[in-house]
């Protein structure tokens, strides 16, 4: 009996943190074909509520993916101003930004679904001057 009190009031002590996703919505920002139509670069909003900033996604995925099977994105920053997403051909890809606190950066995607891993884009990440 003192064992499931013990644990009653751990798993208590922890219910407050997983309320915080309460407010969380995600928004599809922006979709930019690749110039060869085979994949996207999607932006995706994240409004987290009042006590966490804001955050930004942005995921390449093969062409009419929904948002529901985007995987691991390739760039995750909040604390951000002003980003921009251009292709600069159909394996390169350019996110600049005025202002972010990068928190994740892949520099290459490849997925099982686009020619098996074999079709390869190079993300670059630029702060505006």
């Amino acid at each position: 009996m003192r064992l499931f009190i013990l644990l009653a009031l751990i798993l208590g002590a922890f219910t407050p943190l997983s309320g915080c996703d309460d407010d969380t919505t995600e928004t599809v920002g922006k979709r930019i074909a690749s110039p060869d139509g085979r994949v996207e670069v999607v932006r995706v909003d994240r409004e987290s509520g009042a006590t966490v900033s804001d955050s930004v996604f942005v995921y390449v995925v093969p062409t009419g993916t929904k948002m529901s099977d985007f995987g691991t994105p390739s760039i995750r920053v909040h604390n951000y101003r002003d980003i921009q997403m251009k292709w600069k051909s159909n394996r390169n890809l350019d996110v600049i930004y005025a202002e972010a606190e990068v928190l994740e950066f892949n520099k290459t995607w490849s997925s099982p679904f686009v020619d098996s891993n074999r079709y390869e884009v190079t993300i670059t990440l630029q702060k505006k001057p």
